[in-house]
Formats: structure tokens, sequence, C-alpha cells
């Protein structure tokens, strides 16, 4: 058996320890102790000069700015509605009338895949649409509605399938000025 040795009262050390002054801080200081010092922030409010100065782009530009986007459901809607429907192998496309700037909008839907899927898809146009933007010159308001088969194909077939589509849209174009 091992032999354990107890603490006993006799190796007790008779004096009493000397206590720290100001061990407490005021309760209005007390939140700087416990979040380890004022680390709150204040958050600077952007300017609207400096809004402006960033939505505006230099021509040639490949980002893809806020203007370039269809963004609001009703936007959507009146595309679906009025819109031209083009058909491709993984993406439909919906066109709408001439505008100063080709806008782009996409849709995913669940069917498609998980969400994962879903926005790998939507980087992938959009940086399709960047990268090409002379296709989408003197285009309109375009809104690609991504198949359920989309998943499948890489960048590349994804990509040939819209320029593949921007060529039709151009033809029909071209085919409704000379009718006019």
């Amino acid at each position: 058996m091992q032999h354990v040795e107890f603490r006993n009262e006799e190796n007790l050390s008779t004096q009493q320890q000397k206590k720290e002054e100001n061990t407490r801080l005021s309760p209005k200081n007390e939140y700087l102790r416990r979040t380890g010092g004022n680390q709150r922030k204040e958050k600077k409010r952007p300017r609207a000069a400096d809004a402006v100065a960033r939505n505006t782009m230099p021509p040639g530009s490949q980002k893809f700015s806020r203007q370039e986007k269809v963004l609001r459901s009703d936007e959507y809607r009146a595309i679906y509605r009025q819109g031209k429907k083009f058909f491709g192998r993984f993406v439909n496309a919906f066109c709408l009338g001439r505008a100063q700037t080709c806008r782009l909008g996409i849709t995913v839907t669940r069917a498609v895949g998980n969400a994962a899927e879903r926005n790998k898809i939507k980087r992938r146009i959009r940086e399709i649409f960047r990268k090409n933007k002379h296709l989408f010159e003197g285009c309109e308001t375009i809104v690609i509605h991504v198949k359920p088969g989309c998943i499948l194909a890489d960048y590349a077939l994804l990509a040939q399938d819209i320029e593949n589509l921007m060529g039709k849209i151009k033809k029909f174009r071209m085919g409704a000025s000379e009718n006019a």
C-alpha cells in the first residue's frame, strides 16, 4: 500500500497573506476588465461622394458592377413575362429590350443542387460574363436560368454554351432589325 501524505494544519503558515488594494473596479469601468480593454471602435459611415466614386467604373473594366446586375424581383418577373426565350444545353436565356449597359441576372433553382453547388454555378456564370463582356456588347437585359443538369458541366462547357446562346441572341436581333 502506498503512503499518501495529507496536509495537516501544522504545515500551514500562521501569517495571513496581504490583501491587494483596489481589487475591485468601480461599476462604470468593470466592463474594461471583462472585455480586455476598450475594444469598441467607431464605425465610419461612407460618405455619399465615396459611394458615387465606388459605383463609377472606367470603360473596359472587368469588374461586375452593380449597374450590370438585375437586382429586383419585379425586374426578373418583367423579363420572364415580356422577354424572348433562348434555349441552351445547360442554361436558358431570357432577353428584354435594349439597355444602356448590358445587365445580367442569374436564377438557379433548388432542383439544381444544394446551396454550395448553386453558388458555384452562379460564380462561374458571373466570371464568364465578366471575362467575355465583348460578347454581351450592344446587348440588352439578360436573365440566365440554369437547368438542373448544369452541375455536371465544367467551366469550359458552360462558357461554350453561354457563347452559343449569345450568338443566337445576336442573330435574332439582327433579323429583327432587318425586318423593322
